[in-house]
């Protein structure tokens, strides 16, 4: 109670209690030299520690200021040091007590055989009452063990004998005998269903057994196949088997059924142009006329750009009909739809850009444009193919055959500007009898499409037998 206020029991005069004397306290306190305490007697360190009354602040004070306030740095509170305590050794942790694990040397380490034979034998003892699972050791035999569970007291049987394992090997001085009753006798014959061939494949068959017969014939027309069932090419392939492509297998169909979905989409369109034209509420109707009439258009030439890439694709291979056409599936015409855009749209900016430069004549600028996507559609189209990405606007191959084969390029363009000047001059006659029987010629247009599309693949056959890709 050093330090503390006391009273007296007698008078009741209030009183602080003196402190004992330094030497005494260190005395009590001090360390032997070897480091451990005296009999009865703790270490402690050399500073006191307390805390503020007020605030609770950690304060330390030394061993001469015990029974002496001491200031609070923080709030400015005395509070009496009080003599230090001494501290109790502590106790060892349990897992520090008995047999520590430890790791053998390097050539210490016992072998698996001799670790088991090591291991302690355990008799398992099933309670009689809660079926509880123990183990006792073979110095309990005969003792009863009391179940941890239910506490009913269980009977130490004696271990069991190991029982022996016989041996799957035989003896070499053993015979062994076949019986003849489990002979399975003659093994049944294995029976390979016959292959179907693939549909592709009957066709591909077919069309090779009418080539054989009429080349047995005499007939050398149609196309000729070589060892490999590759078509050779004929000596003028722009201009051999162009026009029988249209009454080859598909075509008829699709050429009908294009020419039926732009004369409805582009009629309902210029329709509703017309309803416009005449002003007031009409101008509403021809709106949604023409609304009505530009999503089939999208389709529409969503259709036509599958089948147009589909029959350059089997034409540059040196087939006579399509074997593969698009499915009639809007989404499977997403691809070609953005490759022919492409190419429609970069097509015409080389002349845009010559007729900027180069003249300021609308006349002239509008040659230049059409000119340009005379000359750079089909470039374009055929880079993209062999390149095989939409924006692959430029194929090194592609563009080296203009230098390489000018000849070819310039019968395609021949072949492609009598097309033009044919449907002008049938569109002009056509106009000049009657206004409306240029409408009837949307069929005309479409097989000129058609026609070309065919023309662009045979250049692009004839480009890769000459101008083969490098590995």
């Amino acid at each position: 109670m050093a330090g503390r206020k006391g009273r007296c029991a007698k008078c009741g005069e209030v009183f602080r209690v003196p402190a004992a004397a330094t030497s005494e306290v260190r005395q009590a306190f001090q360390p032997d030299t070897a480091g451990a305490s005296q009999p009865g007697k703790a270490n402690v360190p050399l500073h006191v520690s307390v805390l503020c009354r007020v605030c609770q602040t950690l304060m330390y004070g030394r061993f001469d200021q015990v029974g002496q306030p001491l200031k609070c740095p923080d709030c400015g509170a005395q509070t009496i040091l009080p003599p230090p305590q001494p501290v109790k050794p502590k106790k060892p942790l349990a897992a520090m007590e008995g047999d520590q694990y430890e790791l053998w040397g390097v050539d210490e380490a016992p072998s698996v055989a001799e670790m088991l034979a090591a291991q302690p034998t355990y008799i398992a003892v099933v309670c009689r009452m809660c079926q509880t699972l123990m183990h006792a050791t073979v110095d309990q035999v005969g003792k009863k063990l009391k179940c941890p569970d239910c506490g009913t007291a269980n009977l130490v049987p004696p271990p069991d004998a190991a029982a022996r394992v016989p041996s799957v090997l035989s003896r070499d001085e053993d015979d062994l005998q076949i019986d003849a009753a489990l002979d399975p006798g003659e093994r049944p014959a294995v029976i390979v269903p016959p292959r179907r061939p693939m549909l592709y494949e009957e066709e591909r068959e077919a069309e090779r057994a009418r080539h054989e017969e009429k080349a047995a014939r005499g007939d050398r027309r149609g196309a000729q196949y070589d060892i490999t069932d590759r078509p050779v090419m004929p000596r003028w392939p722009l201009s051999t088997r162009i026009l029988p492509f249209l009454f080859s297998p598909g075509v008829p169909v699709r050429w009908l059924l294009l020419s039926v979905g732009a004369f409805l989409s582009l009629g309902t369109m210029l329709f509703g142009m017309w309803l416009a034209a005449q002003g007031g509420f009409s101008i509403i109707l021809g709106f949604l006329c023409w609304a009505m009439g530009f999503v089939p258009s999208i389709i529409w030439f969503a259709a036509f750009s599958a089948i147009a890439v589909a029959i350059v694709t089997e034409s540059s291979e040196g087939s006579d009909s399509v074997q593969r056409w698009p499915a009639a599936v809007f989404t499977e015409w997403v691809g070609e739809f953005f490759t022919v855009f492409v190419a429609c749209l970069m097509s015409p900016l080389p002349g845009w850009l010559i007729g900027q430069v180069a003249t300021e004549d609308p006349s002239a600028g509008g040659l230049l444009f059409v000119g340009s996507v005379f000359v750079c559609f089909p470039v374009i189209l055929l880079s993209q193919l062999d390149v095989g990405s939409a924006f692959g606007v430029a194929s090194p191959r592609v563009v080296a055959s203009l230098v390489r084969l000018p000849g070819t390029w310039l019968m395609f363009y021949a072949e492609i500007a009598l097309l033009v000047v044919a449907c002008i001059g049938v569109t002009i006659a056509a106009a000049v009898l009657s206004p409306y029987l240029v409408t009837l010629l949307v069929p005309l247009y479409v097989a000129a499409i058609l026609l070309a599309s065919r023309i662009l693949g045979r250049l692009g056959w004839k480009l890769a037998e000459s101008m083969p890709a490098k590995d």
